[in-house]
């Protein structure tokens, strides 16, 4: 649903403003999408007498992420070429090739985000100039990180439009400059991990550092191998010693609960059907591959446009896990005990709290088929199933009710026809949910299972006509040895352009950290909120009574990179120069990271025990761990949360109610 105004196109006509004539601006709103062409009756602009210009020549779309206080920054703009004539784009960013003479040809169906000042020349007479109601702040990057973004420049631009922020790094918009293509660049702070490990125990610091920095690592090591139309992809990866520059395809529609709230809260039957389809295509290649991705939710689950019958692409790999296959490493562990994910998604196993599955058995793949489960039910209601808000103990201990409904896995509410959320919801996609939450691992439904439900099988010749729509435009991920290079290996040319950069930063920089100290950040859904009593705290002890309040319950609480395939809005960060471990976690060789075909954290373990068949490993089995987990705090509406690798999950509340 469209909201406020939040910018404007400004219309040149022979290069002069028509200032002061009727429609001389185009408005436009969050989270709303238009077009702009000949067509009077589809296009809210039209130049009817200009025949260069196509009948629909561009659609724009806005994305507005949650209208809450802290959302102070412009909303993400987006413009797609669908002319025959083609247009014209001339960032206003000096640093774009694209910002040079006539600008760059965009492309028929290829999308851009733009800037303010941002030009879209349509035809030979006219202009479209992007006025934004607020500025974009502008992101200042690390004197090491200026540095680096030069040294390979000349084949990816990292720009300072901020997309997203987490605990580790940043996410910025990025180009590659050979055909000016929009990506988005993670720049995951590897300096941050011995920062946060400076509050443990001087024993333990080397190990956490050591598996932290493995994690930010596990994430393009999962994806280099990777190729679907419904997976994330990875284009490039450059590495030093203290960051992580990670180039992957830039989805420009937002996320699947933007798209629940710019569809007005919940999607009818065939809509959800539509978007879950994609996803179990997703899901199915991953658990082929052996992939378990153990944190599907909305937040990751990204749209390539706010058009009925988008691609849709499961992000966010930070919490996946390579599984060997049984066959052929029969040797290697094949269940996992690590608490990950976000609590309104996860299977109870997860949380030991499955009364099917005894603790020590940990849990398998069969855990993001439950996640499938809770998300499609959420499509369907714009609520969660095992989130009751009126218990008495929710407001003091919202975790332990969750996981408390889970494991029960009450679904009656199902069969209540008068319930104004699931009343005019269909026996199908009903059933669709009853046979994936379901306590007994072995009786969900598979990835493969669950595509031939009833629910897609009866209209098996319009979902595949429409799933084939929607991958029309995707190319397969090729190969690229070359994937991940080492900075410091570029040529010592790109060293010395971009020393000057650093000098010329360094005294700004320093300057702006003392406005971004003891900054909290949490990153989820594409969101950032700054509201530390909303979040895990990770010095306080559970309540006794609680079901996290276990010694086995917490596998280390450093911090470890978050994803950030989603588009969040920006929250300065605390930089830190004062600690740079040396370059652990991969082999440099020959201007390439060799990077191992599976994260070897995985499956690689010291043999301690045997239980069921089972090499059981001292990192992630729960006897064998001494820490406890962190108590959640209050809770917020609004608030977003995110699971990173290795923590103990955190609550989503923001979904608390999508329906308005």
């Amino acid at each position: 649903m469209a909201g406020e105004v939040v910018g404007w196109l400004q219309i040149l006509v022979a290069g002069e403003d028509v200032h002061g004539c009727h429609g001389s601006h185009i408005e436009i709103c969050g989270n709303e999408q238009f077009y702009l062409g000949r067509d009077a009756e589809l296009c809210r602009y039209t130049w009817c007498d200009d025949l260069t210009i196509s009948r629909l020549h561009l659609r724009i779309h806005c994305i507005l992420y949650e209208q809450d206080p802290i959302s102070d920054i412009s909303p993400f703009l987006y413009a797609t070429d669908l002319s025959a004539n083609g247009t014209y784009l001339k960032k206003s960013n000096v640093e774009y090739a694209a910002s040079q003479d006539d600008g760059v040809l965009m492309g028929r169906k290829n999308t851009f985000l733009l800037d303010a000042g941002d030009e879209l020349h349509i035809s030979e007479n006219i202009t479209l100039i992007y006025i934004s109601r607020s500025p974009v702040k502008t992101i200042k990057l690390t004197p090491t990180q200026e540095v680096e973004r030069q040294m390979f420049s000349a084949r990816y631009l990292v720009t300072s439009r901020m997309l997203g922020a987490g605990g580790y790094g940043k996410v910025l918009v990025g180009v590659h400059q050979q055909t000016q293509r929009q990506l988005a660049c993670k720049i995951v702070r590897l300096d941050e991990i011995a920062a946060k490990a400076s509050r443990l125990p001087t024993a333990d610091r080397k190990k956490h550092v050591s598996s932290s920095r493995e994690r930010c690592f596990r994430e393009f090591d999962i994806l280099k191998d990777l190729s679907h139309p419904n997976i994330i992809s990875v284009e490039k990866v450059f590495c030093s010693r203290d960051n992580i520059y990670i180039f992957q395809e830039l989805i420009t529609g937002g996320d699947l609960f933007s798209f629940l709230e710019f569809k007005g809260g919940r999607l009818n039957c065939m809509q959800t059907a539509a978007i879950v389809y994609q996803v179990l295509k997703g899901i199915e290649y991953l658990h082929r591959k052996n992939v378990v991705h153990r944190d599907l939710k909305p937040d990751n689950i990204l749209m390539s446009s706010l058009e009925a019958g988008a691609r849709v692409v499961i992000t966010d790999f930070g919490n996946a896990r390579f599984i060997p296959d049984k066959t052929s490493q029969p040797n290697k562990y094949q269940r996992m005990f690590s608490y990950v994910g976000t609590l309104e998604y996860a299977a109870p196993e997860i949380h030991r709290a499955n009364p099917t599955i005894p603790v020590e058995r940990g849990y398998s793949k069969s855990v993001d088929m439950w996640s499938i489960g809770a998300l499609t039910a959420t499509v369907l209601s714009g609520d969660h199933l095992f989130t009751d808000r009126t218990h008495p103990d929710y407001d003091r201990n919202a975790q332990r009710v969750i996981v408390s409904l889970a494991a029960v896995c009450n679904l009656s509410v199902l069969d209540d026809h008068h319930h104004p959320l699931w009343k005019s919801v269909g026996p199908q996609p009903k059933d669709f949910i009853r046979k994936l939450l379901v306590l007994r691992e072995e009786d969900r439904m598979t990835a493969s299972n669950a595509l031939a439900h009833p629910w897609f099988t009866c209209y098996a010749k319009d979902v595949e006509e429409v799933y084939k729509r929607s991958i029309a435009d995707w190319k397969p991920h090729q190969k690229n040895h070359r994937l991940v290079e080492d900075i410091n290996k570029l040529s010592l040319h790109s060293v010395t352009n971009g020393a000057s950069a650093v000098r010329e930063n360094t005294n700004s920089y320093l300057h702006g950290m003392q406005d971004s100290q003891g900054t909290a950040s949490s990153l989820g859904r594409g969101k950032l909120i700054h509201s530390p009593a909303n979040q895990l705290s990770h010095n306080s002890a559970a309540p006794a009574d609680t079901y996290n309040n276990r010694p086995d319950s917490r596998e280390g609480f450093v911090e470890s990179a978050e994803s950030f395939n989603v588009v969040s809005n920006h929250h300065s960060q605390q930089e830190c120069l004062d600690h740079r471990p040396p370059f652990m976690g991969i082999r440099l060789e020959n201007d390439l990271v060799q990077v191992s075909e599976t994260p070897t954290e995985e499956y690689e373990y010291p043999k301690l025990d045997n239980k069921d068949g089972c090499v059981v490993d001292q990192m992630y089995h729960p006897e064998h761990r001494k820490d406890k987990r962190p108590q959640q705090k209050t809770l917020k509406r609004k608030n977003v949360s995110v699971l990173v690798p290795e923590t103990p999950p955190k609550l989503s509340p923001k979904y608390a109610r999508l329906k308005r």
